[in-house]
C-alpha cells in the first residue's frame, strides 16, 4: 500500500498533466507551421502612414498599415491555432440579418425585426500573435502609438494592455449592431479582405457625440482606431466573406494565451499610467 502511494505521487510529481502535454505539443507544431513566415523587422516601413482624421471624431483611419505578406501570415497563424487548439474558435450566433434571393438578386431583410442566427465566427489569437509574430506585434503597436501621438490621443497604445486579438469572419447576412466595447480604451480593426472583390456590404459604422453617423469601407490593409466607448457596428454583409483582425486595448495587463476576451475581473492590476478612470481620458477635443 505504501509503495503504491509513493509510486502514485511520484508519477504526479514528475509527469506533466495530459492537458499541459497537449498544449506543449500543439505549440511545438504551431511553431513548425509559422517558422517559415516572412516576419521581417518591426522597424520596416518607417515612412509616415497616411492618416484620415477630423478633430473631435471618434476614429482614426490608417491607410495601408499592413500589406499582403502580413495578411498571409495572419491567415497562417489563425489557421494553425484553429486546427491545433479548436477551443479557440467559436461561431457566435448574434446580430444576423436574413438574406434571400428574389430572382437573381440577393436581398437583405429588415435587420431591426428579423434575427436569423449567425453573426460572425472568431479565432482568439491573443498570446499566440505575440509569441509567433513578435516583430509584427511590435510594428503594430509602434504604428498605433505614432498615429495616436499625431492626432493628440492619449494614453498611447504602447502603455496599455492587450485585452484580446481576434480574427473575425462575417458571412452573408452577418452584421454587428451598434454597441460599445465596454471596459476597453481603444479598439483597432484591420481589414484583411478587399471590399467589392471579397465581399459587398459590411461598412463600418460609428456614432459621433452629436448622434451623427460616420460610415467607412476601409481597403485591405487599412486600419481603424476608435474610442471603444463610442457606439459602433458593422452593416449586414450582402455577399462574400468579410475578414478583419480586431485588437482591444484596456487599462489592465495583457491577456494570457487561451484567455480569450476576458471581463474586467480578469486582472486587478491596472497598467501604471491608468490609475485614473479609463473613461473620457484619451481623445483631444476640438
Amino acid at each position: 500500500m505504501l509503495l503504491e502511494f509513493i509510486s502514485k505521487y511520484a508519477r504526479m510529481a514528475f509527469n506533466q498533466p495530459p492537458r499541459n502535454k497537449e498544449i506543449a505539443n500543439g505549440l511545438k507544431q504551431l511553431k513548425s507551421i509559422t517558422e517559415f513566415m516572412d516576419l521581417r523587422s518591426s522597424l520596416r516601413l518607417k515612412s509616415p502612414k497616411v492618416l484620415t482624421y477630423k478633430t473631435g471624431d471618434p476614429l482614426i483611419i490608417i491607410k495601408s498599415l499592413i500589406d499582403k505578406t502580413d495578411i498571409e501570415n495572419i491567415g497562417v497563424l489563425c489557421g494553425g491555432v484553429k486546427e491545433l487548439f479548436p477551443e479557440q474558435f467559436q461561431d457566435r450566433l448574434f446580430d444576423t440579418c436574413p438574406v434571400k434571393y428574389y430572382g437573381d438578386e440577393l436581398l437583405i431583410e429588415d435587420s431591426e425585426t428579423l434575427v436569423n442566427g449567425g453573426g460572425n465566427s472568431v479565432i482568439f489569437i491573443e498570446g499566440f500573435m505575440q509569441k509567433f509574430m513578435p516583430q509584427f506585434t511590435d510594428y503594430l503597436m509602434s504604428s498605433l502609438c505614432a498615429a495616436a501621438e499625431e492626432v493628440g490621443w492619449h494614453p498611447y497604445p504602447r502603455l496599455l494592455g492587450i485585452r484580446c486579438i481576434e480574427s473575425l469572419m462575417y458571412y452573408p447576412g452577418g452584421e454587428l449592431r451598434m454597441h460599445t466595447d465596454s471596459e476597453s480604451i481603444f479598439t483597432i480593426v484591420i481589414m484583411l479582405s478587399r471590399p467589392e472583390r471579397c465581399f459587398t456590404g459590411g461598412d463600418f459604422v460609428i456614432k459621433k457625440k452629436d448622434d451623427s453617423v460616420i460610415k467607412v469601407s476601409p481597403n485591405a490593409g487599412d486600419a481603424i482606431i476608435f474610442d471603444s466607448y463610442s457606439l459602433h457596428g458593422v452593416d449586414a454583409i450582402i455577399s462574400g466573406k468579410r475578414n478583419v483582425l480586431v485588437l482591444e486595448l484596456w487599462a489592465y495587463q495583457d491577456t494570457i494565451m487561451f484567455g480569450k476576451r476576458p471581463p474586467q475581473s480578469h486582472s486587478k492590476v491596472k497598467v501604471p499610467v491608468l490609475m485614473m478612470s479609463p473613461e473620457r481620458i484619451y481623445r483631444k477635443e476640438s
